[in-house]
């Protein structure tokens, strides 16, 4: 048994700070994003099928942030993707099938995923402080009184409308992305 000695002038209080807040399902009985799942049971006991599931309500249900819905991408790292025995994936609407599936696992494969996937990521923080910043610059009355960093982010795209900028991002506002691993056990996935 574990007992607690409380040490003389410390205290036990948590401490305080801000809570982040994620996009989350309205829906009280969906998991709270972000979290991680393990389905794992004896072959053909419906694990890929219950990941499906869970993934299909995320998207008939939405994700949500700030009262909007948030895009949600579904990149599915499994060798049997493809096969009769996973046709489940294909009712999955926010799979890219031509480019968010990783059949041929390796881990440059992976981290190349990561890096698009934090690529995106970047892409959304940049454009959202464009638009700020354009914002920003159509209730200014006076440039002087303008940030000098804010200027030169809008000068660097010509002063342009958000709307006008080339090339558009893939996402303009934040998204979610699940990740799901299947049918990889005896890849060399978990050996590192």
């Amino acid at each position: 048994m574990i007992e607690e000695e409380p040490i003389d002038e410390w205290d036990n209080k948590p401490v305080r700070c801000k809570k982040v807040i994620y996009p989350q399902c309205l829906d009280d009985n969906a998991p709270s994003n972000y979290y991680t799942a393990i389905f794992c049971g004896a072959t053909g006991t419906g694990k890929t099928y219950l990941a499906t599931k869970l993934l299909k309500t995320l998207e008939q249900k939405g994700i949500y942030f700030n009262g909007e819905q948030v895009p949600q991408r579904i990149i599915l790292v499994c060798s049997t993707a493809r096969s009769d025995s996973n046709k489940v994936f294909e009712t999955l609407k926010n799979i890219d099938w031509e480019n968010d599936i990783i059949e041929d696992y390796s881990d440059e494969a992976l981290k190349k995923k990561i890096e698009e996937v934090q690529n995106d990521l970047k892409e959304v923080k940049e454009y959202q402080n464009y638009c700020r910043c354009w914002k920003d610059f159509l209730k200014c009355s006076d440039l002087q009184k303008m940030d000098i960093d804010d200027l030169v982010t809008l000068y660097d795209k010509d002063f342009v409308s958000p709307s006008e900028l080339e090339p558009q991002p893939k996402y303009k506002k934040q998204f979610v992305t699940h990740w799901l691993v299947d049918d990889m056990l005896g890849s060399n996935l978990f050996k590192q």
